[in-house]
């Protein structure tokens, strides 16, 4: 349409509609048509995303945001407690020292020098009392047992000569009283014929003369069997102990043979065949009694012991609960196994402790000793390990119910995506969307509204 003056006229543009809301009142007026069903007109801003569990994805762990300087920090805090909490857990707030795992020990040693010929037993071995051990040969021994056989047998000598003195002894005087006693009285009749004169003086000092030499004859027996009485009395007490030497000496020899002196086991240091031990040397040593634990409480220990309190002894590899026996009166120095390399030597106080029947424990094994802090006596690792597992179990069994719930809202948002997925493909739900989005392009097409419409721009579709 041309406008006065010869210019064209231009119907001014109105303004696109944001959406086809326009176009609904447009399809109601015309006759023989629906109204187009409403459509939501309104501006929903996009949801914000959430994760299965419901929680916004913006609250969601990120290790981006993480503040490594504070992680830093708490790890070096948390060292610092555990190692305070160490130090003062060890021989100072609780008792906690080192020892050794042990059994009464008899050595089995030569009295005398030898040399080892056969060792019966090995290590480990269990033997019983009496039984044979080493076979030894000595020497020394065998000269020694022969030196006393000989003085035994110089000795007898000398007592059988004694014994024939004696007894000659026993003879010859009864005979010599006999004749001093016969030459006394023939004396006394000289002496009465003297005074008659019939007896002359010189025949007198001879009778006199004999009568002394039969009293001096006398006398001597006595004398010698005096003698022999005390030198057999002697030389059978020195008999009497040479062969109580002897047999003493041949019952340490004992052709060399050593027995175990108690039953129990043989321990690891053995000597070999061939080895030349001086006297007093030990060849093995057997561990026999029950197992006991030697413990070496530390000085600087503050924590408080008494007999009968319940300890944990422990090693690597097991542990079990032992009793305080008996608290030595002495201090010892720490074995050198249990010295720290970087401190001087330290001394303890001795606990010898009894370990129940079944402890599992060797001997000279080293082991720890713990008191109970706990009713059970448990460690306070293990206390700490417990506590941990049970937590670690119910965190497990609530993040299995989170997960399940979490499981079970997801396969029911899933059901519920599968229904409205199923509901707009059906037939009717099609022809409802089919003649919704008809509706606006028939209104346009219909000849009341063709001129109204013919400078209105019209989006068809969605």
């Amino acid at each position: 349409m041309n406008a006065p003056g010869g210019r064209k006229s231009v119907r001014p543009r109105q303004r696109r509609p944001k959406n086809r809301a326009a176009l609904v009142g447009i399809a109601g007026e015309i006759p023989g048509t629906s109204p187009a069903p409403a459509l939501d007109t309104s501006v929903t801003a996009p949801a914000r995303p959430q994760a299965a569990s419901g929680i916004p994805a913006r609250r969601r762990f990120d290790v981006r945001r993480i503040s490594w300087k504070r992680v830093v920090v708490l790890v070096v805090v948390a060292g610092v407690v555990a190692g305070a909490t160490k130090y003062l857990s060890e021989n100072v707030l609780v008792l906690n020292a080192d020892g050794l795992v042990l059994r009464d020990r008899v050595a089995a040693a030569a009295p005398y020098e030898a040399r080892v010929k056969q060792i019966v037993v090995r290590r480990g071995d269990y033997v019983h009392e009496g039984a044979t051990v080493v076979i030894l040969e000595s020497a020394p021994m065998s000269r020694s047992l022969a030196d006393l056989s000989s003085q035994k047998a110089r000795l007898a000598s000398s007592i059988a000569h004694l014994d024939a003195r004696r007894a000659a002894t026993d003879v010859l005087l009864p005979i010599a009283k006999a004749n001093a006693s016969r030459i006394h009285t023939f004396l006394d009749r000289l002496e009465s014929s003297r005074d008659n004169g019939t007896t002359s003086f010189a025949y007198l000092q001879q009778i006199t003369s004999e009568g002394y030499r039969a009293d001096e004859r006398v006398a001597s027996l006595e004398a010698e069997r005096l003698s022999a009485d005390e030198e057999l009395r002697q030389s059978r007490s020195a008999l009497a102990e040479m062969d109580a030497a002897y047999q003493n000496l041949k019952l340490v020899y004992a052709d060399g043979v050593l027995v175990a002196r108690a039953s129990g086991y043989v321990g690891a240091v053995v000597a070999a065949p061939g080895d030349v031990l001086a006297p007093g040397g030990k060849i093995l040593e057997i561990y026999t009694g029950r197992p006991f634990v030697l413990a070496y409480l530390a000085d600087s220990s503050f924590s408080g012991v008494a007999e009968g309190d319940l300890v944990q002894v422990s090693s690597a590899r097991q542990s079990t609960h032992a009793t305080v026996e008996k608290i030595l009166p002495m201090v010892e120095a720490l074995p050198p196994e249990f010295q720290k390399p970087v401190q001087a030597r330290e001394s303890g106080q001795l606990l010898r402790i009894s370990l129940a029947e079944e402890h599992g424990f060797v001997t000279n094994q080293k082991v720890r000793i713990n008191g109970c802090s706990f009713s059970d006596c448990s460690s306070f690792g293990e206390v700490t390990v417990r506590t941990a597992a049970r937590m670690i179990a119910s965190v497990s069994d609530w993040v299995g119910e989170q997960y399940a719930g979490v499981v079970a809202w997801v396969d029911k948002a899933n059901a519920a995506d599968r229904h409205s997925e199923a509901t707009l493909e059906s037939p009717a739900s099609r022809r409802e969307e089919s003649s919704r989005e008809a509706a606006p392009v028939a209104a346009l097409q219909h000849p009341k509204i063709a001129n109204r419409t013919a400078d209105i721009w019209v989006p068809v579709g969605p």
